[in-house]
């Protein structure tokens, strides 16, 4: 007898699914339903002996000793992958940012050199303007002088 069993997966629980027909896998009586999924849903179709050996067989028997270390290690590796990876991330934002505070600072420094050129400029007229002035009242004095 082939019967068909449906798992229903909420979307914010996909760690517990809701089954459907399993009653009729597990007693063998012949039942009809239906069930209409509102969201996303996977549809599994078992056998009863396939379901009963899910149902009844411990899952970590499946798993050897031998085998544990390897399960282990490959856990431990996503998790350094996944580490790695942020790693890098953070990597390149460093980078980036530290070519931002480099143009940042030549962008810097070539403001600080234009400001130093026209204060030079700026002090070199102020003098042109002082002697100008200084010479004027000299004139200006030897002229009142000769009259």
């Amino acid at each position: 007898m082939n019967v068909e069993i449906v798992f229903l997966t909420k979307e914010h629980n996909q760690s517990h699914p809701k089954g459907f027909a399993e009653e009729a896998l597990v007693t063998g009586c012949t039942r009809n339903a239906r069930v209409t999924a509102k969201g996303a849903c996977q549809v599994l179709q078992l056998d009863r002996e396939t379901f009963l050996e899910l149902v009844f067989k411990p899952l970590v028997s499946d798993v050897t000793l031998d085998e544990t270390p390897t399960l282990i290690l490959g856990d431990k590796e996503k998790l350094v992958k996944n580490q790695y990876a942020q790693l890098v991330a953070i990597a390149h934002k460093i980078t980036r940012q530290k070519a931002e505070i480099k143009k940042a600072s030549q962008d810097l420094q070539s403001t600080l050199e234009a400001t130093a050129q026209l204060q030079r400029e700026i002090d070199a007229v102020r003098t042109t303007i002082t002697d100008g002035i200084g010479n004027f009242d000299s004139l200006e004095s030897e002229l009142r002088g000769t009259r």
